[in-house]
């Protein structure tokens, strides 16, 4: 029997200079727009300014 390969999702990557320039919101309305698509979508947030 062979196995069923796993599919390799795409990575998409959110990122800015500064704060307060709306990464975190158009994060949010990508996976929202990801997930109404029927697409399984993990976020993960990351801030290395803090």
């Amino acid at each position: 029997m062979k196995s069923k390969e796993a599919k390799k999702g795409d990575i998409y990557f959110v990122g800015g200079g500064k704060g307060g320039v709306g990464k975190t919101f158009t994060t949010i309305a990508l996976v929202d727009a990801l997930e109404q698509a029927g697409v399984k979508v993990l976020l993960i947030e990351s801030d290395t300014s803090n």
